[in-house]
């Protein structure tokens, strides 16, 4: 009896006869993780600024480095290592972006974090 094959968040799933299954063989079956990371941004809220050019860490030596981004154009901005998002305060809007942060709670969290993580 095969167990049932779980499909990925990319919508992954191997034919009977698809050579790949072989290295299912002997086990449980696949193992996929239910929390996709793409889920997990998209609930992280959007952090709200009224700068021009805001600094996406992602905490020191553990993280990503310092990214600068110009968050002047009406849209949502996102940072290209972490996902987080950006956006100028005088372009968000609740019922469309979601829950959002201030830009200073997000220093606060990432200062946090890089103490907590100092070596």
């Amino acid at each position: 009896m095969n167990p049932v094959e779980l499909e990925t968040h990319t919508g992954q799933k191997f034919s009977e006869n698809d050579p790949r299954r072989v290295r299912f063989q002997n086990v449980t079956g696949k193992v996929v993780n239910q929390r996709f990371a793409i889920d997990l941004v998209a609930a992280d809220p959007i952090v709200v600024t009224e700068l021009r050019t805001v600094v996406s860490s992602g905490g020191g030596p553990l993280g990503h480095p310092k990214v600068y981004i110009n968050v002047d154009k009406n849209q949502v901005h996102v940072c290209d290592y972490s996902g987080r998002r950006f956006i100028k305060k005088k372009f968000y809007d609740e019922a469309v972006h979601g829950k959002s942060i201030t830009y200073e709670q997000y220093l606060e969290q990432v200062n946090r974090f890089e103490q907590s993580n100092v070596v």
